[in-house]
């Protein structure tokens, strides 16, 4: 889940009020993280030419100038123990609230399509949400070549179906993982090995 970070004695409690504000950007080894800052930029009606923009070449740099003063927000994995490290440098962080209103949610996504918009309530630990908020939350996909062999993409999509508690115990992340929402619809084709798991598990959306 995701959600923006800035520091608490900003004053800022939504992110309608980020506008102006320094934002890191371009990420060439994390392109995928100027699609993340515009569907969160997309939520509060803003674009990056609202922005100071900062040039950053990773989320890890981005952190770093955010450690350092040099920024005055960044992407915040919600629970992340990054988000502790910053903190630690800064002072108290707080993780500022998305837009859940339908127009917002639907701005946000038309950049990530898989986009979902989740309510995360403040607990014992869980850095910078002290009351509830909204937080965005999507899909991770595995991606692959056109090459790769039919039963090579059946067996991989098998294995992750069957062992979230293996995945989960090496990779955190995967402790939201559904495996019984493995094939959501992202305009981009499936692997036919893969469909033809998915149409033997009972988990194919079509039923061509």
């Amino acid at each position: 889940m995701l959600s923006v970070g800035i520091r608490a004695d900003s004053g800022l409690e939504s992110i309608a009020e980020i506008k102006g504000l320094r934002l890191p950007t371009e990420y060439h080894t994390s392109p995928i993280a100027i699609r993340l800052n515009d569907a969160m930029l997309a939520n509060a009606g803003l674009t990056r030419d609202d922005m100071k923009l900062v040039p950053v070449v990773s989320f890890g740099e981005s952190r770093k100038l955010m450690g350092q003063g040099l920024t005055d927000l960044w992407l915040a994995v919600v629970g992340s123990g990054a988000t502790a490290g910053i903190e630690q440098k800064v002072g108290k962080i707080r993780l500022l609230s998305l837009d859940g209103s339908p127009e917002a949610v639907a701005a946000m996504k038309k950049i990530i399509l898989v986009a979902e918009m989740v309510t995360v309530k403040p607990r014992p630990g869980l850095i910078g949400v002290e009351k509830p908020i909204f937080a965005m939350k999507y899909d991770y996909m595995l991606f692959t070549s056109t090459a790769l062999a039919d039963d090579v993409a059946f067996k991989l999509a098998k294995v992750m179906h069957e062992n979230k508690g293996e995945l989960a115990e090496a990779v955190p992340a995967f402790k939201g993982f559904d495996p019984q929402a493995m094939t959501p619809d992202i305009g981009v084709p499936y692997h036919p090995g893969a469909i033809r798991f998915y149409k033997e598990a009972g988990l194919w959306r079509n039923t061509d």
